[in-house]
């Protein structure tokens, strides 16, 4: 009938179907019943099809839509690493070039197992650090005005993936949402329900557990995007509105609970546990209500023992007229959200959210010159994200986090004998790299003089960020790239085994800043600015 009905439409379409290079896999009982159907030949062999391998050989078919893509993403790593790319150029391979070849396959089949991950984690960071890690990956992950630089944390973009699918699931026009609705009726529940749990580890979700993996995939991923309820500061009317099965603020012996027997009884929610007075039900009033009797008194042992004793600061004769929570509605960073327009993005962004680590030495600063919490955003913009060239704001990434090269961490390394500075012979630290040596000095004298303000170190650092403005544009981009050309001739002279000279270094930043003059206007065209970039070449 499949053939038929194809050679029909082959016919108005004027397309013919190739028999001879056609492949068929049967299923359940005609796996090895035949080897042609209707000239169609059948295979056990994984088959690609849509771009995914599907087959018999769960084997075969994990190797080749696996860990034969991640080879290819790292051949695609290792032609870019002739390039000299900055970490922010790295991340953009990655992004774009790298896991988009992941995505497809993340969305619409199972995970891949933990050591396959971890490897394509390994093998993205190797790109971006050259092997060793100078800053922790849980900050390298964060968008760039929070202080990361943008790269995507695989494992988070699996779970963002399937966690989409959730609005699918909830769907009544889908077909998907009658096949789980079914399986999970003889639960006396739907999937609204499965989605207000909170439970994330698929081997301890006790009412999935029969569920394919792929779905198990998407509710436990769904579940570790919301936001986890504060047992402290829950009220009395949403601690009663709780359900009890696999929800983590209700755990014995640390896992969640289930009963799958309650819950066929229509035993689903906290207020189902207690009367209208408020008093936790007796085992008469649960053996009236449940269909099995078999185990049932160490069941209800373990639940007056879980929540009876959360529910005694609660006033609990609210229980009779406390309704559950709306449907499609859960919580998330901000508030409750409707599922059913969220993509992809708004997942992955509660994961990130509670996965992003905030840059080690951000707290240093804050101590150090007395920073507010709340800038750092308008740091990491105006020194980073905002930077006309990459490169700068590389340097400013790098200085913001320690991470630039100087003797003193070479010392450390044990890649020099000396922690001195190669000028003047003092400690050389990253500060004395760049601001505190008596030869970068005269640069920092002459800008001074030029912007009739003395020029401090915490303005090299941090620039100024306390108002947006073509002014504080000028003065952030002026320092950071006489820095950053300080920085560059020094590393240069370093790695050529030449001799740093101060005349060299100051005729050095002369020439760049004549050269580059045009492009450091580019943000504004008031002649005054150019004016003192032209007055600076001339002091130097």
């Amino acid at each position: 009938i499949a053939i038929k009905t194809v050679e029909d439409f082959c016919k108005h379409a004027g397309s013919k179907v190739n028999l001879s290079k056609t492949q068929c896999i049967l299923l359940g009982c005609l796996k090895n019943k035949y080897t042609t159907v209707s000239g169609i030949s059948v295979t056990n062999d994984a088959v690609r099809c849509l771009g995914i391998y599907i087959g018999h050989n769960k084997t075969q078919c994990y190797e080749l839509n696996w860990l034969k893509t991640s080879d290819d993403m790292q051949k695609l790593f290792e032609s870019w690493k002739k390039r000299k790319l900055t970490i922010f150029g790295k991340a953009c391979v990655v992004n774009s070039l790298g896991i988009s070849q992941l995505i497809y396959k993340a969305s619409i089949l199972p995970f891949p197992d933990p050591e396959n991950i971890q490897q394509i984690k390994k093998n993205i960071f190797n790109f971006v650090w050259n092997k060793h890690d100078r800053i922790k990956r849980d900050t390298v992950i964060g968008k760039k005005a929070d202080g990361g630089v943008g790269l995507v944390d695989i494992e988070l973009k699996f779970k963002a993936l399937k966690a989409a699918w959730s609005k699918i699931l909830v769907n009544k026009d889908c077909v998907l949402n009658h096949i789980i609705d079914s399986y999970l009726s003889r639960f006396q529940i739907d999937i609204n329900y499965i989605l207000s749990l909170s439970e994330t580890k698929s081997s301890n979700f006790t009412i999935i557990e029969h569920l394919p993996v792929f779905y198990q995939e998407i509710l436990c991923s769904f579940n570790e995007c919301k936001q986890q309820i504060n047992e402290e500061k829950i009220s009395k009317v949403s601690f009663a509105q709780q359900p009890i099965w696999n929800n983590n603020l209700f755990k014995y012996n640390n896992k969640t609970i289930c009963f799958t027997n309650w819950t066929q009884s229509g035993i689903l929610y906290v207020k189902d546990l207690f009367k209208d007075n408020g008093q936790f039900k007796t085992l008469q009033d649960f053996s009236d209500v449940l269909r099995r009797k078999s185990n049932w008194l160490c069941e209800y042992k373990i639940l007056k023992t879980v929540i009876f004793r959360r529910s005694l600061r609660f006033d609990m004769t609210c229980c009779s007229h406390i309704q559950p929570f709306l449907k499609h509605e859960f919580p998330f960073i901000n508030g409750l959200y409707c599922i059913l327009d969220k993509k992809c993005k708004f997942f992955y962004d509660n994961l990130l959210y509670k996965k992003f680590k905030a840059p080690l030495h951000q707290s240093l600063f804050n101590k150090l010159f007395s920073v507010e919490k709340d800038s750092w955003n308008n740091i990491y913009k105006n020194k980073i994200k905002n930077m006309y060239d990459t490169r700068i704001s590389e340097f400013n990434y790098k200085l913001l986090n320690n991470t630039l090269c100087c003797n003193s961490f070479l010392f450390k390394c044990k890649y020099r004998s000396s922690d001195k500075c190669n000028m003047c012979n003092d400690t050389e630290d990253i500060k004395h790299l760049l601001y505190d040596c008596i030869h970068v000095q005269y640069v920092w004298k002459m800008l001074s003089l030029v912007l009739s303000f003395e020029v401090q170190w915490k303005h090299v650092i941090l620039g100024f960020y306390f108002e947006q403005n073509s002014k504080l544009c000028f003065l952030n981009t002026v320092i950071s790239f006489l820095a950053f050309k300080i920085y560059k001739y020094k590393m240069y002279c370093r790695l050529q085994n030449k001799v740093e000279q101060e005349s060299m270094l100051v005729s050095y930043v002369k020439n760049n800043l004549i050269n580059n003059c045009t492009v450091l206007l580019k943000f504004s065209n008031t002649m005054s600015y150019k004016e003192k970039i032209e007055r600076l070449a001339e002091m130097l």
